[in-house]
């Protein structure tokens, strides 16, 4: 029963299963590879993004700072050029090309010389 010498059949199956289990240990290595390589591509995408929010809210904060230096201390007003439609009831500004654009006028009357109250 258990005493004898294998026998001929005994070393093929040993053969199979060993077969099995590299081919087993070749699918979890090349999964692992290509799973490796979704990351690193998502990183750089993730980098990439993170690099282009930083230069746009630079490139916001450069803007607004032209802006502030161009009205000079606080002696002046700011709006877009759509309040000087004639009939603000309409949605689309009549009569002003540009009612995105904004305009500066200055807060002080210009008669008086000083702010008004």
């Amino acid at each position: 029963m258990g005493g004898g010498p294998p026998s001929p059949r005994d070393g093929g199956f040993a053969l199979v299963v060993t077969v099995a289990l590299l081919v087993l240990l070749a699918l979890v290595a090349v999964g692992l590879l290509s799973l490796s390589a979704i990351a690193l591509r998502s990183g750089g995408h993730g980098a990439a993004r993170a690099e282009a929010e930083a230069n746009a809210r630079l490139a916001l904060l450069l803007a607004i700072g032209e802006l502030q230096r161009q009205l000079g201390p606080d002696q002046s007003v700011t709006a877009p050029a759509g309040i000087l439609d004639a009939e603000p009831e309409t949605v689309v500004p009549d009569g002003v090309g540009h009612p995105h654009l904004t305009g500066v006028w200055s807060a002080r009357d210009e008669e008086l010389g000083e702010r008004p109250d």
